[in-house]
């Protein structure tokens, strides 16, 4: 099933010539033969999977240790054990011809995908005693594999805790029996992962999903989030390198949007170092330290160039209809591993005169593609007040200047794979006018009028569009009343 995440066609006949190398042997060797501490494991495992990962042509990623650097760009101090990062990343330092890990801290939107492992030491010593013997035949079919990794089963778990609570397990805050350790861990690796895929979503690159691998001895599975759920593999063995084999050269084959990251946001390449960020739990713990030493060019030995750590800033998005956006800084990004990941950047326009050097807010979200598009109902209400020359209406509600969806769930993995599921979700993108929250008031002045504005709009205008086009908006609040400076109509 996961030939429609993951993709690319496998050439049996080399995969079975890498699994017979000798150095791939001596590769996997290493990896078990780690049976001390866990983190004795990662770089090992990095190799492995490289090894796979850019056999047939380079990639242009790689995994390396990351443990115990903390991701950065976000307050949370999550550090994975092993990232899937950009070999052009200046953070990565390279040591004789492999990568040795992050020279500082990799941010959020340099991540590909996380690795967490949980080893058992008693395992260890199986696993290790099993290489040493094993024979390494390999169950390659002759007739040539074009499945991509089809033999990994996919499971939807969208809603597995719900279902289980309703099939009769105890609610939350009453006694429940005591699970086994290797369910325990298996909680522990799957918990990580969804944080990790959660800071992705939330503090990286706007994408649509995220494919990350928890391992557990040598058990490894994978995992793909989206704003719809999760959907995780069946276990399978990392000693069966012919499936291993598959899913790396799969994972290498992968284009950008395969790993979630969309062909319509043109990102800027990985040429800059950026500094730490301020306001972080981590850089405040740091304050009282020496400051990290320059980086600097392998080459030249000059300091490369800092830039914003805004993950946005700089970015363009095209629209259908010619007209470039570029985006500024975040003004609002939602912390959510599943929903509607909304996201509003300050943006300016290029290739439309009437929007050209205005400030503009762009707006992308992942909403239910069966509920009525906000911009539907905006444009209703828009009409009506023009019909009616409803000042109270026109002068209320902000006019979309650009709108697009772009891409659906249902055209993904998910939909490819056959789960069945009623909460597709559609990419919106959404382009309005610059308005000011409530707390950008100043003066007393400002305040009364605004809050005058409000009233009259909840009296007349709100009521008007109930009682005309059926609009009702059920979602007053603070973060729906904003104000336009110099305006008096709100």
């Amino acid at each position: 099933m996961l030939c429609y995440s993951l993709g690319g066609r496998t050439d049996d006949r080399v995969l079975k010539q890498l699994c017979d190398a000798k150095d791939t042997k001596g590769l996997l060797e290493e990896f078990c033969s780690q049976t001390g501490a866990e983190t004795t494991r990662y770089q090992p495992f990095a190799n492995l999977a490289n090894h796979f990962l850019n056999s047939r042509k380079p990639s242009g990623l790689t995994f390396c240790r990351n443990d115990p650097k903390i991701i950065q760009g976000s307050v949370a101090e999550r550090k994975p054990d092993v990232v899937l990062v950009s070999t052009e990343s200046p953070h990565l330092e390279y040591g004789p011809e492999l990568p040795k890990g992050p020279t500082v801290g990799f941010y959020w939107d340099h991540v590909h995908c996380s690795v967490e492992f949980k080893v058992k030491a008693t395992e260890l010593e199986k696993e290790a005693e099993a290489v040493t013997s094993a024979s390494y035949s390999l169950s390659v079919p002759s007739h040539g594999y074009t499945g991509g990794t089809a033999d990994l089963q996919m499971k939807s778990i969208s809603n597995e805790d719900s279902r289980k609570r309703a099939a009769g397990s105890p609610p939350s805050g009453q006694p429940q029996a005591k699970k086994s350790d290797h369910r325990a861990d298996h909680s522990e690796e799957r918990r990580q992962s969804a944080f990790y895929a959660l800071e992705m979503l939330s503090h990286g690159r706007y994408r649509s999903h995220v494919i990350n691998i928890t391992i557990q001895d040598t058990s490894m599975r994978l995992w793909f989030y989206d704003r719809v759920g999760v959907i995780m593999s069946a276990a399978f063995s990392i000693l069966d390198l012919a499936l291993f084999g598959r899913v790396m050269f799969a994972m290498g084959s992968l284009p950008p949007r395969g790993w979630g990251f969309h062909d319509f946001i043109s990102y800027g390449s990985f040429t800059h170092v950026r500094p730490q960020p301020t306001g972080s739990r981590h850089s405040q713990r740091q304050t009282n330290k020496p400051a990290l030493p320059p980086v600097f060019d392998h080459e030249s030995k000059a300091p490369r160039a800092t830039t914003s750590p805004e993950p946005f800033t700089g970015t363009v998005i095209r629209f259908h209809n010619g007209v470039v956006v570029t985006l500024k800084e975040i003004v609002y990004r939602q912390y959510a591993l599943i929903g509607r990941g909304t996201c509003v950047i300050r943006g300016e326009v290029k290739g439309h005169s009437d929007l050209s050097g205005k400030d503009l807010m762009v707006k992308i979200s992942w909403p239910s593609q069966w509920r009525t598009s906000e911009v539907d109902f905006l444009e209703a209400a828009h009409t009506y007040g023009l019909n009616q020359n409803d000042e109270h209406i026109l002068g209320h509600i902000p006019q979309v200047l650009l709108h697009q969806d772009f891409y659906s769930t249902a055209d993904g993995p998910r939909g490819k794979c056959g789960f069945e599921n009623d909460d597709h979700r559609v990419l919106r993108v959404i382009v309005m006018d610059s308005y000011l929250p409530m707390t950008q008031l100043h003066t007393a002045s400002e305040f009364t009028q605004v809050i005058v504005d409000v009233v009259k709009w909840f009296w007349l205008g709100h009521r008007a569009l109930h009682e005309g086009p059926k609009i009702l908006h059920r979602d007053i609040s603070m973060n729906n009343i904003m104000f336009c400076r110099g305006r008096t109509t709100g």
